[in-house]
């Protein structure tokens, strides 16, 4: 089957759907055994910017699945609660509950925690590059006289000043 702009859409809709590769090759391509998933990446290696659209359509795949942990989770959902509804009515609908889910708020921080602490181990990280650039004093031109004033002058200035 060729591969053509139309399919190559199909499959990035998809794709940005819900991140699943081998649904998005069956959705373009339904009449192929295994949705000629082979056939998107070997495109994706040969086209750079299919590629881009791939990575982006993840991305975006990623965030709706993100975004329905934080509704769940924050937000929560609304279910009907049921009950008696009188004497000669049956059961029913009495009211409505928002709940929530603990489970998807956890997965929902520690994702959010774990980019976060990505981000500051990739702002902490600092390159410096140049060189050494060292300066001849002369003092290896000292007496030993010289050497000695020179030596206690700096270790005196290693003491803690006493005025301060």
């Amino acid at each position: 089957m060729k591969m053509t702009t139309e399919r190559k859409e199909v499959f990035l809709e998809h794709l940005a759907k819900h991140g699943l590769i081998g649904h998005a090759a069956w959705a373009a391509s339904p009449h192929s055994k295994d949705g000629a998933k082979s056939s998107f990446l070997e495109e994706r290696k040969k086209d750079p910017e299919f590629a881009a659209a791939w990575d982006e359509a993840l991305v975006m795949a990623e965030e709706a699945i993100l975004k329905e942990m934080h509704r769940r989770g924050v937000e929560g959902m609304v279910e009907d609660v049921y009950g008696s509804l009188g004497k000669d009515a049956g059961s029913g609908v009495v009211g409505q509950k928002r709940v929530y889910s603990d489970r998807l708020l956890e997965l929902y921080s520690r994702v959010q925690n774990s980019k976060v602490a990505r981000a500051l181990s990739q702002a902490k990280k600092v390159e410096v590059s140049g060189k050494v650039v060292t300066t001849d004093l002369g003092l290896d031109k000292l007496n030993t006289k010289q050497q000695d004033l020179l030596q206690q002058l700096l270790e005196a200035g290693d003491e803690p000043d006493s005025t301060e």
